[in-house]
């Protein structure tokens, strides 16, 4: 699947860097892993489940190989299906997730309704990145410490 958002078509750079770099690739494809459980029973997939999560967090990432992400769809019954999104914390934050997954369920919407997708052009990632190196780290430590004043 191919991927639009840059940051979701990063790696990260750590070594022989005095700091870390990110590097954004002009394409990308993320990996959906696809599998077909129907054939087996609801305590059966609950427990291969349980083995199938631990086994996806143990893999990781290679923060070297960009897209920092991939996505599993495991069809349970005619009409379930389990999709697990696993993404490294480098590559969104709390507010990115909501807008990609926002451009996720409008593609989503448009499939179902045999329809073409169009999605709003967004502001490159860059003008972000650029926008908190000139922020003040100094007046940023102060407005936390004020914010998290009394706090244990």
């Amino acid at each position: 699947m191919p991927v639009r958002t840059p940051a979701l078509r990063s790696r990260v750079i750590w070594e022989g860097v005095t700091e870390p770099v990110q590097v954004v690739w002009g394409a990308g494809t993320v990996e959906v892993m696809e599998e077909d459980w129907r054939g087996q029973d609801e305590s059966s997939q609950r427990e291969r489940m349980v083995q199938w999560r631990r086994a996806d967090q143990a893999r990781g990432f290679n923060l070297r190989q960009a897209p920092l992400l991939r996505m599993s769809i495991i069809r349970l019954a005619e009409q379930s299906y389990y999709l697990s999104w696993c993404h490294h914390h480098l590559t969104m934050d709390g507010w990115c997730v909501s807008l990609i997954l926002r451009e996720v369920f409008a593609c989503y919407d448009a499939s179902g309704r045999g329809t073409a997708v169009k999605l709003e052009r967004t502001r490159p990632y860059r003008d972000y990145i650029s926008w908190l190196q000139q922020q003040s780290k100094t007046e940023a430590e102060r407005y936390w410490r004020g914010q998290l004043a009394g706090i244990s």
